[in-house]
């Protein structure tokens, strides 16, 4: 890799890759590309990781930072960081597994892949809430399942 184009290296050029982690410059970089980095050389044979685990890092923060943006705060009674943290475990998961799609998927089409992820999760999480009603933090008009198989006749009657 020349100073004189930003072009990246090849993601099995190790030693381009180091010397782009001690130089702090890896934001230079599409994520789709440090993606390869890492999925190359992770766990490769002969290859020094702390340079690697540095990749990781740095994807991992750009990965939480999106999902934060993806996921709504005010929708889920944590705030979402559940949400976040699942998604973000599970985008990690495939970023170091070889075989698996949403790995290729986070080289390819990294911000696309997290937002679809982020989505799934969220329907998820809505239709759990929709079918546990108790996780509402204000009830309103639920009914009270002490008296909801009187009327209001029978329940003035004292009949609950």
């Amino acid at each position: 890799m020349s100073d004189a184009d930003d072009e990246p290296p090849l993601p099995d050029d190790h030693r381009t890759w180091r010397r782009i982690v001690q130089e702090g410059q890896l934001a230079r970089f599409p994520e789709g590309v440090i993606v390869s980095a890492i999925r190359t050389n992770y766990r490769r044979e002969g290859i020094e990781q702390n340079f690697v685990r540095e990749l990781i890092v740095f994807i991992s923060d750009r990965m939480l930072s999106i999902l934060r943006g993806e996921i709504s705060a005010k929708t889920f009674p944590d705030g979402g960081r559940d949400l976040v943290e699942a998604v973000h475990d599970a985008m990690l998961k495939a970023l170091l597994s070889p075989t698996a799609a949403d790995g290729e998927g986070l080289r390819k089409w990294f911000k696309s892949t997290l937002r679809n992820r982020a989505i799934d999760h969220v329907r998820k999480e809505l239709k759990k809430m929709k079918l546990m009603p108790d996780m509402v933090d204000d009830p309103g008009g639920m009914v009270d399942p002490r008296t909801e198989n009187f009327s209001e006749a029978e329940q003035e009657a004292g009949f609950s």
